[in-house]
């Protein structure tokens, strides 16, 4: 076998008798801020004179153009002229005999690093979202509080840093702080006012954002999904009720006679100072704006540095006994000064600068013509303080995401389920060596844990309190007998997965007058003393529903502009608001809609199948050596199952020698029931609304499938569709639901989906058009349901 390495094409001398070792891990792919998908032990090239000139003597520190050492240059390996793994070398050391380089050592790792280097230290905020920066306004908030913005990928919500409740005695009309009365048939102060709420964006804007800023692209396996393209986040970035500020500089717009400093083009003035003549500039100004109650902050900058800096409101005034007063450290200097004005809403004023060398003998005047500020919602200034790489891990970790890198430089990212459906199998029995291999127990975890951030808002903190865990997360124990809490725990360790998101308990309102639901839910961003917070990001559903006779009042920008909502962006933990078949929880929670349970939620969805192996009471490591042929060997991937005697093994890790072609397995006995290959699909049942809809899942291995649609209900089979969508991703199934105008029964039939000769059944359900139940809202608190499990977490 003819062993070849090649860095950015060309061929890298090696030894013959040099043992380098490429190990392929399922930890490797699961961490992408760990991701090598392949990698070596270090080992060593020679001096040669081919390699001396591909490193470029890089022993020879004086020599100009070194190698760079310092990044990862792109490599190959090629078994016998086939393509064997693609990823980067980095050289670590030459090693120096006798005064001369006798060898180079290197070390080699695969193409998903990529995604943590290109990310570095790159934050959210860094991300280029202008195409979302909008009017900041009454009339632009209703809309997107109404319907949305952007076609759908910008909205908002009643997520407010402060307590809403609904009385519709009429009466009522709190609006503090802390506390609104939200009712339409409250007083006439009762309602939401506008610039309380903040808008959230689609997750999948934030994902073609990350890919454009970092030059990298994703697949849409997983993103593409309904479960995905309908989850948003909340722009929030820190306590404050305000958006970030807008600043703009002030525009100057005339020098009056003897007022020579000011650049009107530029706005920016230049003033002469002389230390060794004590010569000084005198300014003094003053800023009028047309509504005195606005707040705004001035800042006046002196050589790019702030000078000065003063938040109020109504008018600025600086009097010529209160100069600023600007002077030279040492002999002639010219100080370049311009001013900013900072508003968070739109803000309309005039200004007059008084200007002097020499106050005794007279100020001059330039003056800044009446300008308005508009207010901007600017969309990347808004963003959670987090670093992209650890919104991606959190995201990937979230809904046990595996990442691996394809030839043509992009990245697939699908489930971890589908990752294995997708394997193949390959009988490898001849291939061991069965004169010594080794049975271990393996890596055993006795306490697993789902975690969110620490929660910050009121309403999390108290169910943490109740039910010794946060909302949303799922704890396991395993213990001698699962059946009684007090049992030892199975010697073994913890495992805690933590995400970067926060939960916030949301809120169904209900009237105070006589307990029956709106249909309106928000969330309070406050803590225990109603003071407003900065949570971790939020990540949650959208629901835009119609509102029932509980009526909410929106208040506008301007005196008396109070009208009634007719529809409102819910945020939700469930993807529906009944019967939904996502969760943005790890727990089997309560939907706050109907205070049904959340059966199908991030653990029953993502990682159930993985955890029920984790734990089987029959699960073993078993250590093989083998010599695997190179039909083998070059395509042999981590989904992959290997037979071996008849029985089937999962890979954990594989080393492969690429000089002896010895390769060490490390595998787990698979428990599984469905062989690779086979079409299969994460839902068994879709349940949707009666409105005209579109559900886009991912069936694994659904290329080349064909479809077929079983009547139940007697309604026929036309109210469905469904097609592979190819357009932008294999493998998405797009079902297609018309409306159902039909207020009494549900109506069902089976998708059968068939490939190879193996049918897989989908069952469809789509629910009457109904009026809105009403319900008495309640919080309960629950414990963590119990889960029984099984499969190495690796």
């Amino acid at each position: 076998m003819v062993t070849e390495l090649k860095i950015l094409g060309s061929k890298v001398d090696l030894y013959k008798d040099e043992n380098i070792d490429v190990i392929n891990s399922v930890l490797d792919i699961k961490d992408i801020t760990k991701n090598t998908n392949a990698f070596t032990r270090g080992f060593t090239v020679p001096a040669s004179a081919n390699n001396n000139q591909l490193f470029k003597h890089y022993y020879d520190a004086d020599l100009d153009n070194s190698f760079d050492a310092r990044t990862k240059i792109a490599a190959e390996i090629l078994l016998d002229g086939i393509s064997f793994k693609t990823g980067f070398i980095q050289l670590t050391k030459v090693n120096i005999k006798k005064n001369k380089p006798s060898s180079y050592s290197i070390n080699f790792s695969g193409g998903l690093n990529g995604i943590s280097k290109a990310a570095g230290d790159k934050k959210m905020k860094d991300l280029n979202l202008t195409a979302y920066d909008h009017d900041y306004d009454s009339a632009t908030v209703n809309t997107g509080l109404q319907s949305s913005l952007f076609s759908g990928d910008l909205i908002y919500n009643a997520l407010t840093k402060k307590q809403l409740y609904i009385n519709s005695v009429g009466t009522d009309g709190t609006q503090t702080d802390t506390l609104s009365n939200i009712s339409y048939d409250g007083a006439a102060a009762a309602g939401l006012i506008w610039n309380d709420l903040k808008p959230s964006l689609k997750l999948i804007v934030l994902i073609e954002a990350i890919e454009t800023l970092l030059g990298i692209t994703f697949s849409r396996h997983f993103f593409d999904t309904t479960e995905f393209q309908n989850l948003f986040m909340w722009l929030n970035p820190s306590k404050k009720k305000e958006i970030e500020g807008n600043t703009q500089i002030i525009d100057w717009t005339t020098n009056n006679a003897g007022a020579v400093w000011m650049n009107l083009s530029t706005d920016i003035a230049s003033y002469p100072t002389d230390a060794s003549i004590d010569q000084s500039a005198y300014i003094s100004m003053r800023l009028t704006p047309t509504d005195l109650d606005i707040e705004y902050t001035l800042k006046m900058y002196v050589d790019d540095e702030v000078f000065f800096e003063g938040t109020q409101s109504g008018v600025f005034l600086n009097p010529l006994f209160d100069w600023w007063w600007l002077t030279s450290d040492d002999g002639a200097q010219t100080k370049s000064v311009y001013w900013e004005v900072t508003v968070n809403q739109e803000f309309t004023f005039d200004a007059i600068l008084y200007q002097s060398l020499d106050p005794e003998n007279g100020w001059f005047t330039t003056l800044a013509a009446s300008q308005t500020i508009d207010s901007k919602f600017i969309s990347a200034e808004n963003m959670p303080d987090l670093k992209i790489i650890d919104f991606l891990k959190g995201l990937f970790s979230m809904y046990k995401l595996i990442v691996l890198p394809l030839p043509d430089g992009t990245y697939k990212v699908i489930e971890l389920d589908a990752y294995y459906a997708e394997g193949t199998s390959y009988d490898v029995t001849k291939y061991i060596d069965f004169e010594e291999w080794d049975v271990n127990r393996g890596k055993i975890f006795n306490e697993i844990s789902f975690t969110f951030a620490e929660p910050t808002t009121r309403n999390n903190i108290f169910y943490e309190q109740i039910n010794d865990r946060g909302f949303g997360d799922e704890e396991l124990i395993l213990r001698e007998d699962q059946s009684d809490d007090t049992s030892e725990q199975l010697d073994g360790e913890s495992f805690t997965l933590k995400l970067p998101f926060e939960q916030v308990i949301f809120e169904r309102l209900t009237d105070q007058v006589d307990g029956l639901a709106g249909n309106l839910t928000y969330g309070a961003i406050v803590d225990e003393d109603n003071e407003p917070v900065n949570p971790k990001p939020i990540i949650f559903y959208n629901n835009n529903t119609v509102s029932n006779a509980k009526g909410i009042a929106f208040l506008g920008d301007t005196v008396g502009d109070r009208t009634q909502l007719q529809r409102f962006n819910n945020p939700l933990h469930a993807s529906s608001l009944t019967n939904p078949l996502y969760s943005t929880t790890f727990s089997r929670e309560q939907n706050i809609w109907d205070n049904t349970y959340l059966d199908k939620n991030l653990y029953t969805n993502h990682y159930a199948n993985y955890i029920t192996d984790t734990f089987n009471i029959k699960k073993r490591e078993y250590k093989f050596k083998a010599y695997l042929p190179l039909n083998i060997i070059t395509k042999l991937e981590l989904n992959d199952l290997l037979i071996i005697k008849g029985s089937f093994y999962r890979i954990n890790k594989y080393s492969y020698n690429i000089i002896t072609g010895k390769t060490d397995l490390e595998l787990i006995n698979y428990f599984g029931t469905v062989a690779p290959g086979q079409v299969r699909t994460p839902q068994q049942s879709i349940t949707k609304s009666y409105e005209a809809q579109s559900e886009k899942i991912y069936i694994y291995n659904l290329d080349g499938s064909t479809f077929n649609k079983v009547d139940i209900s007697g309604d026929g089979v036309a109210w469905v569709s469904s097609a592979e969508d190819i357009a932008t991703q294999k493998g998405i199934l797009t079902i297609d639901f018309q409306q159902y105008n039909s207020l009494f029964k549900n109506r069902s039939l089976y998708l059968d989906i068939t490939n190879n000769g193996i049918t897989t059944r989908i069952l469809i359900n789509q629910t009457p058009k109904s009026v809105f139940l009403t319900v008495d809202y309640n919080m309960v608190t629950v414990d963590s349901t119990t889960i029984t499990a099984d499969n190495g977490i690796v």
